[in-house]
């Protein structure tokens, strides 16, 4: 039953050691997992900046959008937005990827993209 000699902080030095062993293996583990260049300029992985330089850029023209949108291709030429390209606003990634095999082109829009513009 009840021992008045035991420990009677034993419960916390239990609680303690845990804490202190999820937290050695938080400060051996994290490393494994994080990239070194985490952190070089803010709070993102340094390398991304270089493979993006590598990247090359690929952009569709106004000519492919009013290949199938003559009205709006029409329109856009008389207005403020003239010099705007198409895929400011509105990406298509067939303008970039191709079309499907059918003929038809891809409906993918991100959720990002802004609509009404």
């Amino acid at each position: 039953m009840f021992d008045p000699s035991a420990d009677p902080y034993a419960f916390i030095k239990r609680a303690l050691l845990m804490v202190a062993l999820v937290a050695l293996l938080g400060l051996v583990v994290r490393p494994l997992f994080v990239p070194p260049s985490f952190g070089h300029y803010g709070d993102f992985r340094g390398d991304h900046l270089d493979e993006l330089r590598t990247r090359v850029p690929v952009h569709g023209d106004g000519e492919i959008c009013a290949g199938c949108h003559d009205a709006n291709a029409a329109t856009k030429a008389q207005g403020g937005h003239a010099a705007v390209p198409c895929e400011t606003c509105h990406f298509q990634p067939y303008v970039l990827e191709g079309d499907r095999p059918d003929g038809h082109p891809q409906k993918v829009t991100p959720p990002h993209t802004r609509r009404g513009a």
